[in-house]
């Protein structure tokens, strides 16, 4: 494809060594880099567009929107040589590179293998931090996810660096974040975040006891990874993960897609879900100010405002003996649309975080049964949380003489309110409902 030398860097190397899969792969060039990514690109049949124009670098999408989307990155060599480039770079074990035109060697000019094998994270200089404080975060996200240990020396840099993140951009601590929330262990990468002091410069106003918060992020990752498969149940497992099994194996995919595919902005809901315990669970903890300072997108900020305003609904019908009627469950899920998952999911995390003879066996079946007759409805049974309206607005005008207007769309709900009731099955039983609605509300009408 070129003459010029081209190198794999960072992270893929350091997949490489660890025997793990990689989709994201990070290539240097001397020159010429769009013209080297444009060739790549049209070669995989890929999508291609500029990751930052003015430092030349190149994002190629090849299987794009699909599970086995990859990335490739296309960047122009930062200084004379790699080792130069590299010495630019984060942390030792990001700062390794193969030649393509000679992958049996590695260069690794900062030990970042020998660091990898003995399980340190080191930064790559003692600036490494201040010159770009973002690093604070990614340090934690990977000390957490790949389980390497931060020295005396290194834990004092981070430290000092933790009041750049004031000047880093929104968006680049959002992502960071997210990565952070969408990875392993995440209740220990929160632990450390609120000891770094990291969470009021990004900023994140966590609520209440930490200690609580922590546990429940500890058993959402739990619940999360059972329901999505991604963690797997144990021979000797707890009573609590045989019976979440056994209520919603089936629903596995339907999980995965929910909590793991990333939207187009590159986030997971698993994420957003984990930022949502972190801020609390009332209303008033989380102001239009501070989604605005998150940076989240406008999707992302109507589901959060969602959950809360979803939240007491959904722990009524959970503790109510009774079990949900399917009028409840129809304006349930009218109010929280997706959503109402996630608060069906977190209203389990907040029983099982319950410790000791708070928790009881009989009472968690109970909660189980809740969520799947809640989570039935949802994936299974979308006539009853999207009824097909037995009369359109149209037909509702013609039938009733009335015009277009809000009244319109009353009789609309209040139909959809029949039909979920099973008390309207039929087009001729909607016709004689209307009839019968029009004249218990004459008076009001002829207003």
């Amino acid at each position: 494809m070129t003459n010029q030398p081209l190198y794999l860097v960072g992270g893929a190397v350091r997949d490489f060594l660890l025997g793990k899969s990689c989709k994201d792969y990070d290539l240097v060039c001397s020159s010429d880099t769009r013209g080297i990514a444009r060739k790549f690109a049209d070669k995989a049949q890929a999508a291609i567009y500029a990751l930052d124009g003015e430092r030349n670098t190149y994002r190629v999408l090849i299987g794009l929107g699909s599970a086995q989307q990859t990335i490739v990155d296309f960047a122009t060599m930062q200084g004379a040589t790699i080792e130069e480039d590299l010495a630019k770079r984060d942390f030792t074990i990001n700062a390794m590179a193969l030649a393509l035109d000679a992958p049996q060697t590695i260069i690794d000019p900062f030990k970042g293998g020998r660091d990898l094998q003995g399980g340190y994270l080191r930064p790559v200089s003692e600036n490494s931090f201040t010159t770009d404080p973002l690093r604070v975060i990614r340090a934690i996200r990977y000390a957490v996810d790949l389980g390497l240990k931060l020295e005396p020396e290194t834990s004092e840099l981070l430290r000092e660096a933790v009041a750049g993140l004031d000047f880093v951009s929104r968006e680049r601590k959002r992502d960071e974040l997210f990565k952070l929330l969408d990875g392993r262990n995440v209740h220990t990468a929160v632990f450390l975040l609120r000891h770094y002091e990291v969470f009021s410069h990004i900023p994140l106003n966590v609520e209440g006891d930490f200690s609580e918060v922590s546990n429940r992020c500890k058993v959402l990752e739990e619940l999360l990874g059972w329901l999505t498969g991604t963690k797997s149940v144990e021979k000797q497992a707890a009573f609590h993960q045989v019976s979440l099994f056994v209520q919603f194996g089936r629903f596995k995919e339907k999980f995965q897609e929910h909590y793991l595919l990333e939207n187009l902005s590159g986030r997971t809901r698993k994420a957003l879900l984990f930022l949502i315990l972190l801020t609390g669970e009332e209303l008033h903890t989380l102001k239009q100010s501070d989604l605005a300072a998150l940076a989240l997108s406008v999707d992302e900020i109507k589901a959060v405002e969602k959950f809360y305003e979803g939240f007491s609904e959904c722990e009524q019908l959970s503790d109510s003996p009774q079990r949900p009627t399917p009028v409840e469950i129809f304006y349930f899920f009218q109010k929280t649309g997706a959503t109402g998952v996630d608060l069906v999911v977190y209203n389990l995390v907040r029983y099982r975080a319950r410790i000791g003879v708070e928790f009881s066996h009989d009472e968690w079946l109970r909660r189980l049964q809740f969520a799947n007759l809640m989570l039935s409805a949802w994936w299974e049974h979308p006539d009853l949380v999207h009824p097909e309206p037995l009369l359109n607005g149209h037909e509702i005008m013609q039938s009733s003489g009335l015009s277009a207007g809000p009244i319109i769309g009353e009789i609309h709900d209040a139909l959809l309110h029949q039909q979920v009731a099973g008390k309207v099955t039929t087009k001729k039983q909607a016709v004689d409902w209307l009839a019968s609605w029009l004249v218990d509300n004459n008076k009001r009408l002829i207003k």
